[in-house]
C-alpha cells in the first residue's frame, strides 16, 4: 500500500515538477522577446540619429560650398573687371577675357562641373606668374 502512495506521490511531484519547468521556460521566453524588442528599438534609434546627422553634416557641407562658390564667382569676376588682374595673373582684365574667349572657341578648354575656363586659367597663369604651390593656390580659389 505504501508504494501506491509513494508512486502518487512520486507522479503528482512529477507533474508539479513539469509545471513549474513549463512556466519557468515561458518566463524565459517572455523575457528574450522583451530583449530582443528593446535591442531592436535601441537599433533602430541609434540609425535614426545617424541619419539626421548625416543629414545636418550634409546642410552644412551645401552651405560652405555655397559660400566657396559665391567667392570663386566674385574673383572671377574681380579679375574681368578690377586692376587687380593684373597683380594676380599678370595680364590685363580685357587680355584675359580674350585669352580665355580664344581657349574656349578654339576648343581648347571647356567649361568643366568645377571649374569654368576662366578659373582653369587664372589657376595656371597664378601658378606661373607667382612660383605658387597647389597650396597657395587652394587658398586664393578656395578649392
Amino acid at each position: 500500500m505504501e508504494s501506491d502512495e509513494e508512486n502518487n506521490i512520486v507522479v503528482s511531484n512529477d507533474k508539479e515538477n513539469q509545471d513549474v519547468v513549463w512556466k519557468r521556460k515561458q518566463w524565459d521566453a517572455v523575457i528574450q522577446v522583451v530583449a530582443y524588442n528593446v535591442y531592436l528599438a535601441s537599433l533602430i534609434h541609434i540609425y535614426n540619429q545617424l541619419k539626421n546627422a548625416n543629414r545636418v553634416t550634409q546642410i552644412d557641407s551645401l552651405d560652405s560650398y555655397l559660400v566657396r562658390e559665391k567667392s570663386r564667382f566674385e574673383l572671377m569676376n574681380d579679375l574681368k573687371v578690377t586692376r587687380n588682374c593684373r597683380g594676380l595673373i599678370r595680364m590685363s582684365p580685357a587680355a584675359f577675357v580674350r585669352f580665355c574667349k580664344l581657349l574656349r572657341d578654339g576648343g581648347h578648354l571647356s567649361d568643366t562641373r568645377r571649374a569654368s575656363v576662366e578659373e582653369q586659367v587664372a589657376k595656371l597663369l597664378y601658378i606661373v606668374g607667382h612660383n605658387a604651390r597647389n597650396f597657395t593656390l587652394s587658398l586664393f580659389f578656395k578649392r
